[in-house]
């Protein structure tokens, strides 16, 4: 699969999985912004006021994002 395809299609390893869809309708898969990617797909860790703990998926990295920054 080319880089772009990844965008494109959905990872049927990814929908297959019962844990990213327990992730998925507790609504803590988000998208967060990413000056590289546009935004780059994560999982919502805490949240702690205004601020949100995201691990991106692709990296496994844990960044503090606003929480008006992250789409859900």
């Amino acid at each position: 699969m080319a880089d772009a395809d990844k965008f494109l299609y959905g990872d049927r390893n990814t929908t297959g999985n019962p844990m990213a869809q327990a992730d998925w309708a507790t609504k803590k898969l988000v998208w967060v912004p990413s000056e590289k990617l546009g935004f780059e797909a994560g999982s919502l860790k805490e949240e702690q006021g205004e601020e949100c703990l995201v691990e991106l998926t692709d990296t496994g990295k844990k960044v503090k994002i606003n929480k008006d920054d992250i789409q859900r």
